[in-house]
């Protein structure tokens, strides 16, 4: 996959930059770099860890598109009401474009009917 011109960048990153990045999107103490790398590795779709030459170093890691560091700063307070967090979403559904991630196991269901599902 390629990087989103103006919004993210292409990077190679380490399991430590990695978690340094996504440990301010956890409540404190609620992720572990070894919990971070275990998962990564367990799902699979990051694909294999690979080694570089770097900084005259080798350096285990994977390409990752990051969003640029200058879009990362929102972050929610609170998300635990997420009738509330819908409700803002389709309030600003024409100015703001909500850019996240979301599961939903596998049905047989119309993917109309899973967009609907997911709050779109």
């Amino acid at each position: 996959m390629n990087a989103i011109p103006y919004i993210t960048e292409s990077l190679f990153l380490g399991k430590e930059e990695v978690y340094d990045i996504i440990k301010a999107y956890f409540p404190e103490d609620d992720l572990r770099t070894t919990d971070l790398v275990e998962w990564m590795g367990k799902d699979g779709s990051w694909g294999p860890t690979k080694r570089r030459q770097m900084n005259k170093e080798r350096k285990r890691g994977r390409f990752y598109n990051v969003v640029k560091l200058e879009l990362r700063n929102f972050t929610w307070e609170d998300i635990i009401n997420v009738q509330q967090y819908r409700k803002n979403a389709r309030a600003t559904a024409s100015t703001i474009c909500p850019i996240g991630y979301c599961r939903k196991s596998k049905t047989k269901e119309p993917m109309e009917a899973k967009v609907k599902s997911i709050g779109c």
